[in-house]
């Protein structure tokens, strides 16, 4: 999802690479089938810009290299100065002999001048030794510079590293608030020592905005993934890792290391991080706040759609009931191989602030469910961290509509948290308008259709009538064959059994 967000802009330019590449080929084999020695270009010196110049009547491309040291986690390449559209091409350990072929990393955007950055945690990572550099005018026409033709390209190229480091120490009941930036790597580590008579280390995220996640290892910095890492990993930003004398490897006295770090690297991601050595969470996580009065309709159903998260995914939901039922798509709550999670592995987000992602703030169980119909009914059982809701608890539920009464070109609101609705992480709220676009019979009842906007994350959430009343759940979006339009789906409320309205005390 974030990854396809990251990669959209190289879309634009698969454009030009053969030519190039082939044309770099030929001109390194030499007569009579030798190959002569390849020009591997100066050595930059990280953090000084160095300038270069591609002659285009000789050739179309200027060749670098960089030392990366053992305990470097990012290496940036940035170009500056250029005129003209300029691309990176980086490889370790050998030179780039062709483009399609050699080169492990490449920035080929549009713009002019591009910025690489390769990191412990690209495919392949980051690792320490030489990396060939190409900057490469990689497009068949002939430069120009304004209007006039140009021959002479001149750059800058800069080359940044980021080495591994110790952002502070961290102790049980002191927490730490920081955030990962695109300066720090996009990760901090900390440092906790632990005495010998700690039977469990307990490190848990709070305040999180984001998808974060956790790495922890004894006695060694982390510079890159290892299997023998303790990890806490998931779509979540509310991440625990409990580490204690049966856990593989097991809790050890000594020093251990601590990554908070950001899988996605898209936007800056405030956190808190807590530690202690007992197993149940820090007190001041547990408390569960009253939520507040909806102001009016639209406030209700922002409050009352939640989001529904697994390990692995997000989906959508509705509050039904002021005691926490909660209802969705069969598909939100199911794992992998279609059977539902298991209780308590559902964790419930709430909208408290539409400019935000959802805060993490319970978990749930399925209680009732229709496969084929593709609904399911969930119940909110306690906290975030396993802890009973306090007694009377309320929360903001939708109010029911009757979606047997609509009629084609009335108008509808969908409310989800779709994956396309947000730049960074995780999504926010968001709200799609349309209409009733018209009805379809199916084996289970009649479902409604709609011209309004339905995405992937969508599915479980409100579709809503003019009055902000729940009358449907977003099920599917079909597109055509070509792509250039598509109609939504939703699952009327009318469908769901009789059991259910009755558990949900309507």
């Amino acid at each position: 999802m974030n990854a396809a967000r990251r990669c959209a802009v190289r879309a634009l330019v698969a454009l030009c690479l053969l030519a190039p590449a082939l044309a770099r080929g030929q001109e390194e084999e030499g007569a009579g089938g030798t190959t002569p020695e390849v020009d591997l270009g100066p050595f930059l010196e990280v953090g000084r810009p160095a300038a270069g110049v591609i002659d285009w009547g000789e050739q179309r491309w200027a060749s670098f290299r960089v030392t990366v040291p053992e305990n470097a986690m990012v290496l940036t390449l940035r170009l500056d100065g250029s005129p003209v559209d300029l691309d990176l091409f980086a490889r370790h350990g050998a030179p780039i002999l062709d483009y399609e072929e050699d080169a492990e990393h490449e920035a080929i955007s549009d713009l002019y001048n591009e910025t690489l950055r390769i990191s412990r945690a690209n495919d392949p990572p980051l690792a320490p030794g030489v990396y060939y550099i190409d900057v490469v005018y990689n497009l068949e026409s002939e430069p120009r510079i304004g209007k006039k033709r140009a021959r002479e390209l001149p750059f800058t190229l800069t080359a940044e590293i980021i080495q591994a480091r110790v952002d502070g120490p961290l102790a049980p009941g002191q927490p730490i608030t920081s955030q990962t930036t695109p300066e720090s790597g996009w990760f901090r580590t900390f440092r906790i020592e632990v005495p010998s008579t700690a039977r469990v280390l307990r490190i848990d995220l709070d305040d999180v905005y984001g998808d974060l996640d956790l790495i922890a290892r004894r006695g060694r910095p982390i510079f890159e993934r290892e299997p023998t890492d303790l990890v806490a990993e998931s779509v979540r930003g509310r991440e625990t890792l409990l580490i204690d004398r049966s856990t593989d490897p097991p809790l050890a006295a000594g020093t251990w290391y601590v990554n908070v770090f950001d899988p996605f690297e898209l936007d800056p991601v405030g956190f808190t991080v807590h530690a202690r050595f007992e197993a149940t969470p820090p007190p001041e996580l547990l408390a569960i706040p009253t939520l507040r009065a909806p102001t009016d309709g639209l406030d209700r159903a922002l409050l009352g759609t939640v989001e529904i998260l697994t390990e692995t995914a997000t989906g959508s939901g509705t509050l039904v009931s002021p005691d926490g039922w909660v209802l969705t798509n069969y598909h939100v709550v199911e794992d992998d191989a279609g059977n539902l999670l298991a209780p308590g592995e559902l964790v419930i987000g709430l909208c408290l602030d539409p400019r935000r992602p959802t805060l993490e703030m319970f978990r749930g169980s399925v209680k009732l469910h229709d496969k084929d119909l593709d609904l399911a009914l969930v119940k909110i059982e306690s906290g975030f961290y396993g802890q009973p809701l306090p007694a009377g608890y309320r929360f903001p539920a939708l109010e029911l509509g009757h979606p047997g009464n609509l009629r084609m070109g009335e108008p509808i609101t969908i409310v989800g948290f779709p994956s396309v609705g947000g730049l960074g992480s995780r999504a926010s709220v968001t709200l799609t308008r349309g209409v009733i676009s018209g009805f379809d019979t199916t084996g289970h009842g009649v479902v409604l259709k709609t011209d309004a906007e339905i995405a992937s994350g969508n599915s479980g959430g409100a579709a809503l009538d003019g009055s902000f009343r729940l009358i449907g759940v977003p099920t599917a979006s079909v597109e055509d064959t070509e792509g250039y339009s598509h109609l939504g789906y939703i699952l009327p409320i009318d469908l769901m059994p009789k059991e259910w309205w009755a558990r949900i005390g309507k």
